[in-house]
């Protein structure tokens, strides 16, 4: 049963993004490309996705849209962004394979998504340029600090970029805390694929996830210091749904995504 209920919400996860896309694709003969008309069509999208992947969201708190700013939350699924973005307009920071993708690469790149290969030191490096002119042209990005996903309790390691450029460019960092309530078919465990990851979570008829959003905008003049308080901030959250002990026993495997 739950292979036939993930097959059926990713074809029609596909079809519903096939027809938003169509949508927006038809008017650029008439109106053009404008970003943020098609952060619109993007944020419909990603509502109609949350109603077929099942998900019940809780959310605690909220804070309006701040631009720019640096988005950021906690990694536990290749759904982390999906939620983010029905509530924000950014550019999420996204894996190079995702353009190659047929229908969602295309997605991808009109809606507004920098791809960054992260074996490549040099498209690393023309990232964080590109990260650096889209808050400069007054738009937000979005991110996940940790860079992989995380099955243990807190957050791994933050790496610094994104807080150096908040501080050098003085905008704000907005964290958000993503808390599933059921680790062990929520999170992608280490050695799944994403066919398999996909099953897991969306094998079941309800994927439930608290979003925890700050009071304030975090601003800071010192890069571990804003570091530090972000991360302490999504950690408070992380702990209040027990991760069990099979599921951070995998942590010693390492899994990008």
């Amino acid at each position: 049963m739950k292979y036939l209920l993930a097959w059926s919400r990713i074809i029609l996860c596909v079809l519903l993004v096939f027809f938003i896309l169509a949508m927006y694709l038809v008017t650029i003969p008439f109106l053009g490309r404008n970003i943020r008309r098609a952060f619109k069509f993007r944020k419909v999208c990603v509502r109609g996705m949350c109603i077929v992947l099942g998900y019940k969201i809780s959310t605690h708190g909220f804070i309006k849209q701040h631009d720019p700013a640096i988005y950021i939350s906690n990694h536990r699924c290749f759904s982390d962004p999906i939620l983010a973005l029905k509530y924000y307009y950014f550019y999420p920071i996204g894996k190079a394979e995702v353009e190659k993708y047929p229908l969602i690469g295309l997605g991808a790149k009109e809606t507004g998504v920098i791809f960054v290969n992260r074996e490549s030191k040099e498209s690393r490096s023309l990232v964080k340029e590109a990260i650096r002119d889209t808050l400069k042209e007054g738009l937000s990005i979005f991110l996940c600090p940790e860079g992989t996903t995380s099955i243990t309790q807190t957050t791994k390691e933050f790496k610094r970029g994104a807080f150096e450029a908040a501080v050098e460019l003085k905008i704000p960092i907005i964290p958000l805390a993503m808390v599933y309530s059921q680790p062990e078919h929520d999170f992608w465990i280490p050695g799944d694929t994403l066919i398999q990851h996909f099953i897991r979570q969306f094998g079941k008829w309800r994927t439930s996830v608290d979003i925890y959003f700050p009071e304030h905008a975090f601003y800071g003049s010192d890069t571990m210091t804003l570091l530090t308080e972000c991360q302490q901030w999504i950690d408070e959250k992380l702990i209040l749904v027990k991760v069990p002990k099979h599921v951070t026993d995998l942590a010693r495997h390492t899994l990008k995504v």
